[in-house]
């Protein structure tokens, strides 16, 4: 599931083509497209949960409001996320730190993002329909054919000598692509479906009580993802962002691909919940845990013991020695958030997002006041030690999910 984002194998090529510095910028840029979760609300979750709940019931009626409702408030919240960007581009320039050589690039860039925020913001409502639907097999497929286009499109404007502009260009264009996309499949699967300009109030309403605490623990999300390169752009500098995004691009790559086959873990418990097959459900978690943890924990084991080796092959020696350890300890960071996504997905389609949210509140509070703390103190090893820290809730919560 690669939103605005690139594949790990281009890298090394982007490096080299744009820089360090300039990579770190990209990197900056293209994630303000990640914050429309900041706008999104958790509606995306939500739209996810009622979709498969009414789908379950037979209830197409109810899935047209649905989408319809989640639909307005991402047009106006795209409108309104995107303008800010437009009008905060100096200050945010300033922030991550951009050298004047690479001012005028960079702002134009900032500008094309904003666009791309707004296509984000609504390819997520319809995405999360699909996946309401199971049909995480379109999903999967599309945003897979769009990226490799994408890629390759990077790297045939690299070699022809286009720059930073012209690679956040085919990134913003991906997103309006897969908003296209998304909609004529959804058409194709509600053919009778329209978009109404009448907004349902109590839809929204029925979609915040669920999607509010969703929001929460986006935030933790958006936190550990995105907020963290700012914060260390700008107490180490765009250079150091790019250490740090290409650590996660190399465990995200693979904790993503398995992420995404897990995720239909929450529509699927949420039509059980619906069925109220308790037995079910409890096997569906039990079995999706182990699962799960077979897959994930040797993998991540070995990042954590072969990061060195893994970096030097894929990067050469002077990024090795200086990224190995940070590609250890964030290791160690995504196998203790891993153990939480099977329980989270599926409480969360038994419709207890109240328990998720709650907890995701300590996350963000040790996140936001250790991390600059750290960065400022000890660098990008402070940063990843801060982000260590700040997993332990999600322990806790593991914990009492299994529990109860």
């Amino acid at each position: 599931n690669c939103r605005m984002n690139e594949l790990i194998s281009d890298i090394p090529f982007l490096v080299k083509k744009l820089t360090a510095e300039g990579y770190g910028i990209y990197a900056l840029l293209t994630s303000l497209v990640g914050y429309y979760a900041l706008f999104e609300f958790g509606l995306g979750q939500g739209v996810v949960k009622f979709v498969a709940e009414y789908k379950a019931k037979q209830d197409n009626e109810s899935i047209f409001h649905s989408i319809n409702a989640a639909l307005w408030v991402q047009i106006f919240s795209g409108i309104f996320g995107s303008a800010i960007m437009v009008v905060l581009s100096n200050p945010i320039l300033h922030l991550i730190k951009v050298p004047p050589r690479l001012w005028s690039d960079a702002r134009i860039s900032l500008l094309m993002c904003s666009v791309g925020f707004f296509f984000t913001m609504i390819s997520g409502t319809l995405s999360s329909v699909l996946m309401g639907l199971q049909r995480y097999d379109i999903t999967g497929i599309v945003s897979t054919l769009i990226n490799i286009i994408l890629n390759i499109s990077i790297v045939l404007f690299l070699l022809a000598g286009i720059g930073l502009k012209g690679v956040v260009f085919l990134t913003v264009l991906s997103a309006a692509i897969m908003l296209v996309v998304y909609y004529v499949i959804l058409k194709g699967e509600f053919p009778h479906w329209k978009f109404s300009f009448k907004i349902e109030k109590s839809r929204i309403k029925t979609l915040f009580h669920f999607s509010g605490y969703i929001f929460i623990s986006q935030i933790s999300n958006l936190i550990s993802n995105n907020f963290v390169r700012f914060i260390i752009s700008y107490f180490l500098g765009p250079a150091a962002v790019a250490v740090y995004v290409i650590c996660t691009r190399i465990l995200g790559a693979f904790v993503g691909f398995i992420g995404s086959a897990f995720r239909t873990i929450f529509p699927f418990s949420s039509e059980i919940a619906a069925r109220k097959d308790d037995i079910e459900l409890k096997k569906l978690f039990t079995d999706a845990s182990k699962l799960f943890a077979n897959l994930s924990f040797p993998f991540l084991l070995a990042i954590c013991a072969f990061s060195r080796v893994i970096l030097k092959l894929w990067l050469g020696e002077d990024f090795a020695s200086s990224g190995w350890h940070i590609l250890s300890l964030l290791a160690i960071v995504t196998l203790l958030g891993s153990i939480t996504t099977v329980p989270n997905l599926t409480v969360l389609g038994m419709g207890y997002a109240k328990v998720v949210g709650l907890f995701s509140i300590f996350s963000v509070l040790f996140a936001l006041v250790l991390i600059p703390i750290f960065t400022s103190l000890w660098g990008l090893e402070g940063t990843a030690i801060a982000m260590l820290i700040s997993s332990f809730p999600g322990i806790c919560l593991l914990v009492y999910q299994t529990k109860n």
